[in-house]
């Protein structure tokens, strides 16, 4: 992945995953403040032209908790409680494949990534996919 798509996808997003692995940059981060920024910068990348017909489904490991994020119809967060984010990315991303739903899975976790890929499902890295969308958000802003 060098450059978004203008196609219509579904993001399928491992949550914690991506804060954990590509968000924070300080080994003694708070996750809550994490997640509120990762939250935040996810509402500017819904605001990139290109990827205005695009939905991000943001899962997350355990049940539900509040989280600071604004509404946006583009993004649904998802608590996985008692089963596991890699299970429910990897039911929901079959799902669309079975109905020719275009979905890119974003998870640096190498054990699902590579148990998407052998079924042809495409897996982006955490760190990859923040730096395509941070590169599109500067073009977008000029």
């Amino acid at each position: 992945m060098n450059r978004l798509s203008t196609k219509e996808t579904v993001y399928l997003i491992d949550g914690c995953n991506l804060i954990r692995s590509a968000w924070n940059q300080n080994p003694f981060f708070n996750f809550a403040e994490a997640e509120a920024e990762f939250f935040d910068w996810l509402d500017n990348v819904c605001a990139i032209d290109i990827l205005s017909s695009s939905t991000f489904r943001i899962i997350m490991d355990g049940g539900y908790r509040p989280v600071k994020h604004k509404l946006n119809p583009a993004v649904n967060i998802v608590f996985t409680d008692d089963g596991s984010a890699d299970d429910w990315i990897v039911e929901r991303a079959y799902y669309f494949k079975s109905k020719d739903i275009r979905a890119v899975v974003i998870s640096s976790d190498r054990e699902l990534s590579e148990r998407l890929n052998a079924d042809g499902t495409k897996c982006v890295p955490c760190k990859k996919f923040i730096s395509v969308c941070n590169k599109a958000l500067n073009e977008d802003s000029k």
